[in-house]
């Protein structure tokens, strides 16, 4: 398995009527101590596709921004999420996505 230790602080921020329509920012700031998935694992520093512990960005900034509609039976959420570089030479990650949801509210 994978050893992490990291702490994370966030929120979230509403604005719209909540219970059909909303607008959304979820920022969140995560302090890293150690990630085996950068680092390699505790026993085993011995792979090239691992990084040293001086690059290993220790505060990573995130963000997830969104648009949610709720209907009777339905709802639809369109989102853009952004992390910050999380070692040296590494680049700001940027993703989004479409989430659907059907059933009883």
């Amino acid at each position: 398995g994978t050893f992490q230790t990291a702490l994370s602080v966030g929120g979230t921020l509403l604005a719209g009527r909540i219970r059909r329509w909303h607008v959304y920012a979820a920022p969140t700031v995560r302090l890293v101590g150690y990630d085996a998935t950068l680092q390699g694992g505790l026993f085993n520093r011995d792979s090239p596709y691992t990084i040293g512990s001086a690059e290993l960005k220790r505060v990573v900034y995130s963000q997830r921004l969104g648009l949610v509609y709720r209907g009777e039976r339905m709802f639809l959420e369109f989102f853009r999420a952004q992390t910050a570089p999380e070692f040296a030479g590494a680049r700001t990650h940027r993703t989004g996505g479409i989430a659907v949801g059907v059933g009883r509210r």
